[in-house]
């Protein structure tokens, strides 16, 4: 009698935890019954049903479909937004919500979350060194230079950055009398690099504004009375733009060369390597 009392006593007990459990349905399909502890931003929180005191387990939102509720509420998950339904609503309207929701994952939100994957994982400051050409107000090598990615939620606008590029020349000579020229080139660079989920290859369309001082320093070929010749200079300084395309080509996580050319007031062509920190 006492041992019928006991088993009675324990059924009772866990009665309530045999019709209290949730049903997470995962967009494979698979269901798993559990114990919904949390409903987070980006994860979900359980129990298995199993192991109501066992460890709390964890999955991604966007993995999941429905979670139907031990009072018969459901949550539909369409990418981060939860639609409420009600125990009345029809299964047939579940499961066309269940396909068109399957679909809109596998393209689009599939395609942009690899993008957000790519830019989180990608460091948002780049240093460059390397050698250019530019011409117009003059040539400018080598060059240095930086860009800092502001990071924003939006993908498409992710890829912005602005940066500043500085490119020296010593000497050109030239002419009949070894005359020679030297040109500093300072510009900032605003980039768009394109929205892609490819992290070996990050192209961008890139934009130059700035200013070359140039310095002239040439013989004219007369002597003066006490025999040196004669020589004179000029200097200046001349506003350029430039728009092209580029791309980065990295071998490493931090490290990779890069590549960019583009013409307006001035032509212009750089390659060197990149450091990401």
């Amino acid at each position: 009698m006492k041992k019928i009392l006991f088993l009675i006593a324990i059924f009772i007990v866990s009665l309530p935890t045999v019709f209290s459990q949730d049903i997470l349905i995962k967009k494979t399909g698979d269901e798993i019954k559990t114990k919904v502890i949390e409903v987070g931003v980006s994860e979900i929180k359980y129990k298995k049903f199993e192991s109501p005191t066992g460890p709390t387990y964890s999955i991604l939102k966007s993995d999941v479909f429905m979670i139907k509720y031990e009072d018969g509420n459901k949550d539909v998950f369409s990418g981060n937004d939860v639609q409420k339904q009600t125990p009345a609503a029809s299964k047939v309207e579940i499961k066309e919500e269940k396909t068109s929701t399957s679909a809109n994952q596998n393209s689009t939100m599939n395609y942009v979350d690899k993008v957000r994957e790519v830019q989180k994982n990608d460091p948002s400051f780049g240093l460059y060194f390397g050698n250019g050409f530019l011409n117009g107000p003059g040539y400018s090598n080598p060059v240095l230079g930086f860009d800092i990615r502001f990071s924003r939620k939006n993908v498409f606008l992710s890829g912005l950055t602005i940066g500043f590029r500085a490119g020296f020349k010593n000497a050109v000579y030239y002419g009949e009398y070894a005359s020679f020229k030297e040109i500093y080139g300072f510009s900032i660079a605003a980039k768009y690099y394109a929205p892609i989920p490819i992290t070996k290859i990050q192209p961008y369309l890139i934009t130059h504004f700035g200013l070359a001082y140039q310095f002239d320093y040439y013989f004219s070929g007369e002597y003066t009375a006490s025999g040196n010749m004669m020589h004179d200079y000029t200097n200046g300084l001349a506003p350029f733009i430039g728009f092209g395309v580029g791309s980065n080509f990295m071998l490493a996580r931090r490290f990779g060369f890069f590549l960019e050319a583009g013409y307006f007031s001035a032509s212009l062509i750089n390659l060197g390597i990149i450091f990401k920190l």
